[in-house]
């Protein structure tokens, strides 16, 4: 069997100086370090990579970095799988301590991809496995009054094609809260935000490559399910800049082949769909990245 040892630290501590988002007059809402793993195994002729990347949490109020920690650790503990079992439970320590945190999943990861090659080499000795796990996450917006979150998986144990696991969060840099499509949107307009999102999924997504050959040239085409039964994505809401984008993952509404169908509405549309309270932070304009 052959590992292949996971990044040193003074490696490590020279990416999170290098990769800190650029700081506000004040300062940043919240500080990352950059983390990384690298392990595999190779066990005959099949082998298993893990390769995961990403800035953590490290500084600003308590209780966002308590809660961006949170969320993150609960992203890892799915590995790259959107099923119903988790591979690891984080621990307390581990979320506190984010190389643990990594190496312990990546344990996890191998040790079960070992154990897939014993019972499958004893029978196919000749035949080759190869798998593949990649993560990565990092801010992929800040401003003085939000933080928002992307984690993407990728991993594949072999067949046609691996699998792709996408999330997102947003969290209000003041109190940590997640804001979710139930406490940032109103819920008597739910209808509209949805209607919203069918007709950007298709001017944005869809429409823009209907004239390729095989291509859907609709809506209706285009996705598995009847769109008038569209519902809000499994992601959570991306708040950015300019305003906030539905991500919807593979296989949730429509073919392998479409990828992860998303769009972005601006704040100036959602406006009057938004709650009281999300309204003051996403008129701030004090960007961080």
């Amino acid at each position: 069997m052959k590992r292949l040892a996971y990044i040193g630290s003074a490696a490590i501590v020279a990416l999170a100086f290098s990769c800190k988002p650029s700081a506000a007059p004040d300062g940043p809402v919240l500080t990352v370090d950059s983390i990384a793993l690298a392990d595999s195994i190779s066990i005959g002729l099949s082998s298993a990579e893990v390769t995961i990347s990403g800035q953590y949490p490290d500084s600003g109020a308590t209780a966002l970095v308590d809660s961006t920690r949170r969320w993150l650790a609960d992203c890892l503990s799915w590995g790259t799988f959107a099923g119903t079992a988790r591979v690891i439970i984080p621990t307390k320590a581990e979320i506190n301590n984010p190389q643990q945190l990594l190496a312990h999943l990546t344990k996890k990861l191998l040790a079960s991809a070992e154990r897939d090659f014993i019972d499958f080499n004893s029978s196919f000795p000749d035949t080759r496995l190869g798998y593949e796990y990649q993560i990565s996450f990092e801010p992929a917006f800040m401003s003085d009054s939000l933080v928002t979150y992307v984690y993407n998986a990728y991993g594949y144990q072999g067949g046609a094609h691996g699998g792709s696991v996408a999330k997102t969060a947003t969290f209000a840099a003041s109190t940590g809260q997640i804001l979710t499509y139930a406490n940032a949107f109103l819920p008597d307009r739910r209808k509209e935000l949805i209607a919203r999102i069918r007709t950007a999924l298709w001017e944005q997504y869809f429409r823009p490559t209907a004239a390729d050959p095989g291509a859907p040239v609709s809506l209706e085409e285009a996705l598995l399910i009847n769109p008038q039964e569209l519902d809000l994505p499994a992601s959570g809401p991306q708040f950015g800049r300019d305003g906030v984008t539905f991500t919807y993952g593979q296989y949730e509404i429509a073919p392998y082949a479409a990828g992860m169908p998303a769009c972005t509405i601006k704040y100036a549309d959602l406006h009057p769909l938004l709650q009281a309270w999300v309204i003051p932070l996403v008129t701030d304009n004090s960007y961080t990245l």
